[in-house]
This record gives C-alpha cells, sequence and structure tokens, in this order.
C-alpha cells in the first residue's frame, strides 16, 4: 500500500492548559498540512488535520479525532486521540531521464488512483522537563481501501545499439480491502513553537504485486 497511503505529520498535543490551541503548518515539495488541537475543558480536546498534495493539489484527505488527556505526575503526562480520516490519492507520472548520461536513456510512468477510510487511536505519553517535552506515540490505523489502482511501467533503451530494449511494468487493482498500519512517533518539543518529529509506517500485506519484464 506504500503508493496509495498518505504518511501525514502526527498531530501530537501534549496539553499543559485548559485553554491551549494549536495551529501547525508543515510543507514540503509537494505537499501541505494544517493541523490544529485545542482542549476543550482540563480533560478532553479536539485534533483536525487537512492534507492537500500532489500535481494540481490532486491529492487530499483530513482526519478529525476527540482527545483525553491528564498529567499521571509532575513530569509525564498521559494523552489518547482516537478518530476517523477520509484521503484520496490520484499521481500520474510520466517522464523521461538519463541516469547513467550517454548510456542509459530512461522512460518511466506511474499512476496510482485510490482512496480510503481509516479509524485510528493514538496512545502518547510525555516526560516532561524545565526545557523541553518528549514524547513516544504510536498511532493504530485500520484502513478500509475502497479503491486501489496503480499502474508501474518503465522502459531502457541502450542508445549504442549493442543491446535491447526491455520493458519492466506492473499492474495491482482491487477493492474493499481491509489494512493495518502502524505509525510510531518521536516528537520533542522546544518551548510551544518548535519541535522536531521522526515517524515510520508499518503495514501488512494485503496484496501480492509483481514487477514483470518484456
Amino acid at each position: 500500500i506504500q503508493k496509495g497511503y498518505v504518511i501525514n505529520s502526527p498531530n501530537i498535543n501534549c496539553f499543559q492548559s485548559d485553554k491551549e490551541k494549536n495551529i501547525k503548518v508543515s510543507a514540503s515539495f509537494n505537499q501541505i498540512e494544517l493541523q490544529t488541537n485545542f482542549a476543550l475543558n482540563r480533560k478532553y480536546g479536539l485534533a483536525t488535520t487537512l492534507f492537500a498534495g500532489g500535481r494540481a493539489l490532486c491529492q487530499f484527505g483530513g482526519e478529525l479525532g476527540g482527545i483525553y488527556f491528564q498529567d499521571i505526575s509532575d513530569h509525564f503526562h498521559y494523552e489518547i486521540q482516537s478518530g476517523y480520516g477520509y484521503f484520496k490519492i490520484r499521481s500520474d507520472i510520466d517522464r523521461k531521464s538519463n541516469y547513467i548520461p550517454g548510456l542509459y536513456k530512461s522512460w518511466y510512468r506511474q499512476e496510482v488512483n485510490t482512496n480510503y477510510h481509516k479509524i485510528y487511536l493514538q496512545p502518547s505519553i510525555f516526560y516532561i522537563t524545565n526545557w523541553c517535552k518528549i514524547g513516544l506515540s504510536s498511532k493504530l490505523n485500520a484502513v478500509y481501501f475502497k479503491n486501489y489502482t496503480f499502474h508501474y511501467e518503465k522502459e531502457v533503451e541502450d542508445s549504442y545499439g549493442v543491446g535491447h530494449n526491455y520493458l519492466e511494468y506492473s499492474d495491482t487493482q482491487f477493492k474493499n480491502k481491509m489494512s493495518f498500519v502502524v505509525e510510531p512517533v518521536l516528537t520533542i518539543k522546544f518551548g510551544s513553537a518548535f519541535y522536531i518529529q521522526a515517524t515510520k509506517a508499518f503495514a501488512n500485506n494485503i496484496y501480492e504485486s509483481y514487477i514483470y519484464s518484456k
């Protein structure tokens, strides 16, 4: 599912007051995210995520979740977030590139078209010091793929004529399949404005796809 699943930036909170509100914007070369979270009282809060990316922003999605949080002690804070998300991913890449100049020419095409729903549970625990907050989280996602289509082609040409052209290709299509994705997260927050996050996704295998050549 690596071509059709979005690993969005983790929406981690670590509320310290019942009036806290946070707005975060993250961006890369082809996507942008807007995240908000705010405390409703001393125990509960809300979190939202909006995502858009790809060429002409043809990839989009969002999440809405509820948060329960509390201080375990002076230095430890616990919270758990649960919610729903929907994402639609569409990508069409068609390009030529020279990966060994003067020898080989590569033509590459990739098409992805998928949409999915998910329900997630995200427990977090923070260790709080005077100068930073260190958090460990695990986002547990139950993902329902309503539709998944992936097509891949790659042609390699020997420009000197001593070899032959060949085509690598792969086609994957399925509907109505469930997947489970685990995203562990490390968060380090310095003050209220600066933070560092590291995350990775692990998913179960729900479909066997092969690459062929001719």
